[in-house]
């Protein structure tokens, strides 16, 4: 298995259709169990997965819902290295 960092985001779930927070998988940047929250600086500089700098990304994330354990897909949006 290998290593991905986590952006932790309130989301709706699109099963049970509840606010939740959770944690979204991606891998995207040092990719070594960072965990970050939208607004945070992507750090780099070791298990690099990605391109520094780029104006703007979309990287798939997965996250599980905390209420129904549904798993679900997410797009995690990186502009300028930071989370949106």
């Amino acid at each position: 298995m290998s290593a991905f960092n986590e952006v932790t985001a309130k989301v709706i779930c699109p099963k049970c259709k509840k606010n939740v927070e959770l944690s979204i998988q991606f891998k995207y940047g040092d990719t070594w169990q960072f965990v970050y929250s939208i607004g945070d600086t992507i750090s780099w500089g070791g298990n690099d997965t990605g391109v520094p700098g780029m104006k703007r990304v979309v990287v798939e994330g997965w996250g599980k819902c905390s209420i129904c354990d549904y798993d679900c897909r997410y797009e995690v949006y990186i502009e300028n290295d930071v989370i949106r």
